[in-house]
């Protein structure tokens, strides 16, 4: 039984596509937590966001991107698990939640979700500056563009999203 199973094994492996192991690993590889985040107006303005819990995941060429911020930790439901619209649409409006494939240049990441919040973001794109110091991601997220091309009104203005993240 031990030897047909290490030649089915063997068979397969040898019959499937060969992957690159070390081209899917990059520098942005594995768990990261947010840890500052600011919203750099085009007038110079600088408006700070205190970051809640967040996940921030690089795997391969797959991301996850999920956080909240907020001016404190959001509050909970009046009855607990069963949100009311009202506290839904709050909680909404302080989140970024996406996930799918990325592509990476000496100073560029641009994601492209297969899945998120906004449906039209599905799709899309999202470009940003990074930089990389040890354990620290800095993301200056300057371009944001639904599955059709149309702008975030916010970046189209020239708004950047500056984010901090600390890897764990």
């Amino acid at each position: 039984m031990k030897i047909m199973t290490i030649s089915l094994l063997m068979l397969l492996v040898g019959c499937s596509p060969s992957v690159d192991l070390e081209s899917l690993n990059t520098p942005l590889e594995g768990v990261w937590k947010l840890t500052a985040a600011e919203v750099h107006a085009p007038n110079g303005q600088i408006f700070p966001s205190n970051p809640q819990e967040s996940l921030l995941l690089f795997a391969g060429n797959y991301y996850s991107m999920n956080w909240a911020t907020g001016e404190l930790p959001a509050p909970f439901s009046a009855e607990q698990l069963r949100p009311t619209d009202a506290e839904k649409l709050a909680r909404f409006s302080t989140l970024i939640v996406n996930a799918g494939h990325f592509e990476l240049s000496e100073d560029e990441l641009t994601i492209h979700p297969d899945f998120a919040m906004l449906p039209e973001y599905v799709g899309g794109l999202g470009v940003f500056n990074y930089e990389l110091d040890g354990d620290a991601l800095y993301l200056e997220w300057h371009t944001i563009e639904s599955v059709d091309g149309i702008s975030d009104p916010n970046t189209a203005q020239g708004v950047v999203f500056n984010y901090e993240f600390t890897r764990q």
